[in-house]
């Protein structure tokens, strides 16, 4: 009897274990996906205030070293290092913006053909111009099927009078 609830405790013991384990490894499998990064697109206004930011440093960089170049009184040559950094960084978010908007426009490129792979655009053809006797012999042809199909009707009727009348 005591070595049968020792079994029980231990093979209770290794459930617990095992449960224990796949807990934190569903854990750690959570954390590492949250902590992967993951590559968002950018929004177009983050696009937009990017390159209009760039222009500005840009064109504040070069009226400070211009400033310090012409001798503009109050300029001094920590403005012209300023404005050299201002130059600098204005570039560098000039780049990003331009290298960001290369790769939407490669991304929606390549969505454009990935969707024509899936469905694609068949040609439409224009409609073919019929020729009056093409015309007038489709006309003719239309006559005589109503006059065939009312013909029928006429025919169909006789014999359902004539099983009324049986």
């Amino acid at each position: 009897m005591e070595e049968r609830n020792e079994e029980l405790e231990m093979s209770a013991d290794t459930e617990l274990k095992k449960e224990t384990e796949i807990q934190t490894s569903e854990n750690s499998e959570k954390a590492s996906a949250d902590s992967e990064p993951e590559k968002k697109e950018r929004p177009a206004a983050n696009f937009g205030l990017l390159l209009l930011a760039g222009v500005y440093l840009l064109y504040t960089g070069y009226k400070l070293c211009a400033n310090v170049l012409k001798g503009e009184e109050g300029a001094s040559w920590g403005f012209f290092i300023a404005g050299a950094a201002f130059l600098i960084i204005g570039a560098g978010m000039l780049f990003v913006a331009a290298k960001t908007a290369k790769q939407r426009s490669d991304a929606k490129k390549a969505a454009a053909a990935e969707e024509e792979k899936e469905h694609p655009v068949e040609p439409v053809q224009e409609p073919k111009r019929m020729t009056i006797a093409e015309r007038a012999k489709l006309a003719g042809n239309v006559a005589e099927k109503e006059a065939q199909e009312a013909q029928n009707s006429d025919t169909e009727e006789e014999k359902d009078k004539d099983k009324d009348q049986e």
